[in-house]
């Protein structure tokens, strides 16, 4: 069964949403991370881990688990006992 014109284009739209907000996702990490490595606490990486959580129930459940590890990594790297025991 074929689908209606108008079906295969929202299949396309939500596939490139799904695959820009991905992106998004992956940049916050990554910004959030390089906050945490370089010490600067001042919040920007608490508040980029709090919008990739309020993000992550968009995601197809795949991608979802995927970014779901690298924010728990992000995380760890934000609590202050992981840091002292760097010391």
């Amino acid at each position: 069964m074929d689908m209606p014109p108008e079906s295969l284009k929202l299949v396309e739209l939500r596939s490139k949403t799904d695959r820009q907000l991905g992106k998004l996702i992956a940049r916050t990490l990554d910004g959030a991370s390089a906050s945490a490595e370089s010490g600067d606490f001042d919040g920007r990486a608490e508040r980029a881990c709090e919008e990739v959580r309020r993000l992550l129930p968009w995601l197809p459940r795949a991608d979802r688990r995927r970014f779901e590890a690298r924010l728990e990594e992000v995380a760890e790297m934000l609590r202050p006992d992981t840091q002292a025991a760097c010391f």
